[in-house]
Parts: C-alpha cells; structure tokens; sequence
C-alpha cells in the first residue's frame, strides 16, 4: 500500500524516467491498479513542481 500526503508525483517503469508514466495525486493507492499500473513496476519517481 501507499499513499501520497501531498503534492504531485509521476511515477516510471524504469530507470532514469522512462517507460509508462503514472501521474500520482493526494491519496491512498492500495494496489497498482488504483493508480492505473499495467504493470506494478516502479524504478523512478519524481515530484511534479510548481
């Protein structure tokens, strides 16, 4: 399980931000499919800024 406290996070399947990207919210995200996986790999992240 995890959960966003705040702010905005794009989430890739692979390293060095490449693959799928995951556009995460402030929530509770239980399983993959709650923020939209195909797959439930995540190598690299990154806060969104405004």
């Amino acid at each position: 399980m995890g959960r966003v406290l705040k702010g905005y996070w794009i989430f890739y399947e692979h390293p060095n931000y490449r693959g799928r990207q995951y556009f995460l919210e402030k929530g509770d995200y239980r399983k993959p499919v709650d923020w939209g996986a195909v797959c439930p790999t995540v190598q690299s992240f990154r806060r969104l800024t405004e």
